[in-house]
């Protein structure tokens, strides 16, 4: 039961990788969809999001480091990875 590329069909409603606004994130949000279901890939999204929003804010202290996300050349890639979530997230958790 493969779907075409980048397509799944949930009830009335399709999502699809397709919108250019999706950057790195899709493959796995579409991923859970399929393994488990819409509202644990919205569960998962909330979840990662904060995840890396504290990551990405983490600059550490005098006695430790802080997390790589917060470095130049990790910052970005988490930024457009939470942007994917929440974009997501509007999409498709305002029903739910």
């Amino acid at each position: 039961m493969n779907k075409p590329c980048g397509e799944i069909e949930l009830n009335e409603a399709t999502l699809t990788n397709l919108n250019p606004g999706f950057r790195t994130e899709w493959p796995r949000i579409r991923f859970l969809i399929e393994r488990d279901g819409l509202d644990a890939a919205l569960i998962w999204c909330g979840d990662t999001m904060k995840i890396y929003r504290t990551a990405v804010l983490d600059r550490g202290n005098d006695n430790r480091r802080g997390h790589y996300a917060s470095t130049r050349e990790f910052k970005r890639t988490f930024i457009d990875s939470y942007q994917d979530f929440k974009r997501f997230l509007a999409m498709y958790g305002n029903n739910r």
